[in-house]
């Protein structure tokens, strides 16, 4: 949800943060064919599967412009305040950058983010090699606080190696912006979904890279395994945090 302030010359969007809605009501609701809605009848179909909620609510089905009346407690103009839904057309920022050298370690290690910089989790870039020549498809999870914490996200891709463990392939593993509590611990377990009989896969490390936010492990072991080393070559993408204006 985004504020944007009117009577101003340059109005700018202030993100909003999202916070519980417990006078918001939603069981009982059913679901409905968008083929079953004629035309016009919208007010036919918020009658009908909303009743319960009363006539009030069904004003809210109709897309139209929310203001908020500024009397002085916030914002800097006598006008009114559009509020809405957006999603920023740019690239999503990148949270974590960290490089390794060539070849790496085999995918059973995994590696965790102690302290989530952002707000969401778009994408994460990992650089593998193997030294068996073929197709392999990979399978990233993230979890919350530990390797056996609930599942953020999740994501496989195929990617097709040569028989040399040192000419690392950058693959991306895509997931539909998962939000996650800024500051938490994200746990990540990489797995190899199938491949070549007797292929093994590697991901590109550092020898040690005490200035990445990223910590490696021995294994997946809950909570968090054994510290391994400092840094895995991976690159973190998504929502920034969040800024509180003053």
């Amino acid at each position: 949800m985004f504020r944007q302030e009117e009577g101003v010359s340059e109005p700018s969007l202030t993100r909003l943060e999202s916070v519980p809605a417990p006078f918001l009501i939603c069981d009982g609701f059913t679901g409905m064919r968008v083929g079953s809605v004629r035309s016009g009848g919208l007010f036919d179909l918020v009658s009908k599967g909303w009743r319960a909620l009363g006539r009030g609510i069904a004003r809210l089905a109709t897309p139209r412009p929310l203001y908020a009346v500024d009397f002085g407690a916030g914002g800097s103009t006598d006008f009114f305040s559009r509020f809405g839904w957006a999603r920023s057309s740019i690239a999503s920022p990148t949270l974590i950058t960290c490089t390794g050298t060539p070849g790496g370690d085999e995918t059973f290690r995994g590696f965790y983010v102690p302290s989530f910089p952002g707000t969401l989790l778009d994408r994460v870039t990992l650089h593998v090699s193997s030294r068996t020549a073929g197709t392999y498809t990979l399978a990233v999870v993230a979890h919350g606080g530990a390797y056996d914490g609930p599942v953020i996200a999740f994501d496989s891709e195929t990617v097709t190696l040569t028989a040399d463990d040192q000419a690392n392939v950058a693959t991306t593993f895509t997931f539909p912006s998962s939000p996650v509590t800024q500051g938490s611990t994200v746990a990540f377990t990489v797995r190899t979904i199938n491949g070549p009989s007797g292929g093994i896969v590697f991901y590109s490390v550092p020898v040690d890279d005490a200035t990445c936010p990223v910590t490696q492990t021995n294994d997946t072991t809950p909570p968090l395994s054994t510290f391994r080393r400092h840094g895995v070559n991976v690159q973190i993408e998504g929502a920034g945090p969040i800024i509180r204006e003053r």
